[in-house]
């Protein structure tokens, strides 16, 4: 196949327009803090305070800012108004291609490899993506024919993909009314069932800090929250980081690694995440951003607390920002303080009957998701091949990046 560059194809000349001189005049903006409804935000150019960047129907926005999210959005032209996006956007604009292919090209996990691979920043949300290198990336050659079929095809897998998650949520919402009607409301407590610490039925730490030093290119997975959110949403095995054999072996007999029943919680991100260790699990995770919770004590049962931590009630602790601080973070001392009420051992041992019989479902849905999405990445996946196309980056072939 027949690669050749982004800047290419990209038919784009860059318009600016300062909306502050037309303070009547309303705009469509396409700004990042609203990409996750997917619409644009309607603004009198009174209220946008800078300048910003003219783009019209069917421009593919790449987001800059931290490239990790990954943030493609096509433009619709959902009304009469102008349409204008923040500077923050790369715009990509072509005639010969179907935007849709082109946005799912952009999301593909290699494209955002190479666009994370070259960012400039300390890191986080500070980081950029650099348009004069995401310009030189590869696109396909492909015909428009091929490319519309393409796009037919993950449009209709990706729908059935939304109706699973549909499904999952009917699920979580069958549990969650099954724990309300056994337990009550853990906000209110209104059946008065007594309260512990959570540091009083469980020990509650944390991995041994593992150094860069120490990691290796394969070996044992060892996972950050991204790698645990991905297991736990997506049933995704997959990681980046590893450490040897050797090392993992070390931990387990000083009993620094996890054994089946032991409970890991996220405690920074998406803070309160909970996965239970299985039988197989053979991994290793980030101290400080995952916490162990280990010696359960016979009061409670795993199924019962980590769906405790699901329920809006009981997260109102775990959600409200310690005073003094800007950012949320659940420590061990706040895990241990966490207020736990503690319905009778046979009443939880019913819930959690309950609770396997509908994660057997559940567990089809993540693999089914699981199975689907990784498949979908290949039937765009890039691939160049540098005899045809002849670039090179950096002194590499593009083959070398995919």
């Amino acid at each position: 196949m027949k690669y050749i560059e982004l800047e290419d194809i990209n038919e784009y000349k860059s318009e600016s327009i300062n909306p502050a001189k037309m303070q009547e005049m309303v705009f469509e903006l396409y700004s990042v803090p609203v990409y996750e409804t997917g619409h644009p935000e309607y603004l009198t150019g009174k209220q946008i305070a800078s300048s910003k960047i003219v783009v019209r129907k069917n421009d593919i926005l790449l987001c800059k800012i931290n490239p990790r999210i990954n943030r493609v959005w096509i433009v619709k032209k959902e009304s009469e108004n102008v349409n204008i996006a923040s500077s923050e956007w790369i715009v990509v604009r072509s005639n010969k291609y179907n935007p849709e292919f082109l946005a799912w090209y952009f999301r593909s996990p290699k494209f955002r490899q190479l666009m994370v691979s070259e960012v400039t920043g300390i890191g986080g949300s500070l980081t950029r993506a650099q348009p004069k290198r995401v310009a030189k990336y590869p696109v396909p050659v492909i015909d428009r024919n091929i490319q519309d079929k393409i796009v037919y095809r993950l449009n209709k897998i990706y729908n059935i993909i939304d109706m699973k998650k549909r499904e999952l949520a009917k699920f979580d919402s069958l549990i969650q009314a099954r724990f309300i009607e056994l337990f009550g409301d853990p906000k209110y407590n209104a059946l008065k069932w007594p309260i512990y610490m959570l540091g009083d039925l469980f020990t509650i730490g944390s991995s041994k800090r593992i150094y860069q030093s120490e990691q290796v290119p394969e070996g044992i997975p060892f996972l950050r929250i991204s790698d645990l959110m991905n297991k736990i949403e997506k049933a995704d095995e997959s990681a980046n980081l590893f450490i040897s054999e050797e090392l993992y072996e070390e931990l387990q007999e000083r009993d620094l690694v996890p054994v089946a029943g032991d409970i890991l919680v996220t405690s920074r991100g998406t803070l309160g995440q909970c996965y239970e260790i299985k039988e197989q699990d053979k991994f290793y995770f980030q101290d400080g951003m995952i916490s162990w919770l280990y010696n359960r004590d016979e009061k409670i049962t795993n199924n019962y607390l980590m769906f405790l931590f699901q329920m809006p009630g009981f997260r109102l602790q775990i959600d409200e920002v310690p005073e003094g601080s800007t950012v949320n973070y659940l420590s061990i001392a706040r895990l241990k303080n966490l207020r736990i009420m503690c319905p009778s051992i046979e009443l939880q041992q019913q819930f959690a009957a309950f609770v396997v019989k509908v994660n057997k479902s559940k567990f089809v849905i993540h693999k089914f998701l699981y199975c689907t999405t990784h498949n979908t990445q290949s039937i765009i996946k890039p691939r160049p091949n540098t005899k045809e196309s002849g670039k090179t980056r950096g002194g590499k072939p593009y083959a070398d990046e995919f």
